[in-house]
């Protein structure tokens, strides 16, 4: 699993699991040093979010990759029934935190859950810092991040020329975008290369060039994803039709920045390089991201588009 993937599906499970609104509710009522009333709020917010949390370890675990980790972590001892039903009833008949710290028992519930989801956020917290944010560098307000994951279709990792045609295949689709624009001052940068069984790209240049690139790549994939390959040969004209892109160039047209078979030449050495770049199995690392397996299945039969 690429070392992105794997801390963010970690936030995703801190989150769906509501571990930082559990940790808040409870540690007041498990402080020994103070002693707090538990309020009518207090009893129905943690009812709803232990539900909510086990609501969220139950779809979490239909996911092959976050129940690899679930299972990893432990955390189906969390979600214990008689535990979560012993806490609730505490809960709801105790007056006062004082009615939880004086019964062992009842402690140890509170204590245990508590524990549990406390370790669960340090991991979280230690593997986002050590393994994610060090992964970005420091580059301006103005310039924003596009992922692209560059898929391995055998198994035995995306080959370096490969990779070199990728490169250079996304600098000169940057250039011709920023041409397109009349954008000088971007540079096209990888911030951050990540590898598991794909390689994931993470580039940074200017945010305007940024979105045009990111709004074309999701746009040519919805067009051509379920084309066979003949279609997809006839319909090289189509495919320039509708892109975002092609409307900047018709736009510099009628302004006069491009005559008629400059934008043209635009449009095709635009349209090109995204047929290139699918035939090597590159797309945005969002795009179906419920469906990676068809995803991979559809890019690998575009592998011999010319």
């Amino acid at each position: 699993m690429q070392t992105l993937l794997f801390t963010r599906t970690i936030s995703e499970i801190v989150k769906r699991l509501k571990v930082a609104e559990l940790i808040e509710l409870i540690s007041p009522l498990i402080n020994p040093e103070t002693a707090v009333e538990v309020t009518p709020e207090q009893r129905v917010n943690l009812a709803e979010l232990i539900f909510q949390s086990r609501e969220g370890y139950s779809a979490l675990s239909n996911s092959n990759e976050c129940k690899a980790i679930l299972e990893s972590l432990g955390v189906k001892d969390i979600y214990q029934s008689a535990n979560l039903a012993g806490m609730l009833t505490v809960i709801n008949t105790a007056e006062n935190s004082e009615g939880i710290l004086s019964n062992p028992k009842n402690y140890a519930l509170f204590q245990a859950f508590y524990s549990n989801l406390s370790v669960l956020m340090a991991f979280s917290n230690t593997v986002e810092l050590h393994l994610q944010k060090q992964k970005y560098a420091n580059f301006s307000e103005v310039e924003r991040v596009i992922e692209l994951e560059v898929f391995d279709f055998d198994g035995n990792g995306v080959q370096l020329p490969r990779l070199a045609v990728v490169i250079d295949s996304l600098q000169k689709l940057h250039s011709y975008i920023c041409k397109v624009i009349d954008e000088k001052q971007s540079r096209l940068n990888i911030t951050y290369l990540d590898s598991g069984s794909d390689l994931l790209i993470g580039l940074h240049c200017n945010m305007k060039v940024s979105e045009l690139m990111k709004t074309l790549v999701l746009q040519f994939w919805q067009k051509i994803k379920y084309k066979q390959y003949d279609e997809f040969e006839k319909a090289h004209d189509h495919l320039i039709r509708g892109l975002n892109i092609t409307q900047h160039i018709i736009r510099q047209e009628k302004n006069g920045f491009f005559d008629a078979d400059q934008a043209q030449k635009q449009k095709h050495l635009i349209i090109d390089e995204m047929i290139k770049l699918t035939s090597l199995g590159v797309t945005l690392k969002d795009v179906d991201a419920d469906h990676h397996l068809d995803r991979k299945k559809l890019m690998l039969d575009k592998r011999e588009i010319k």
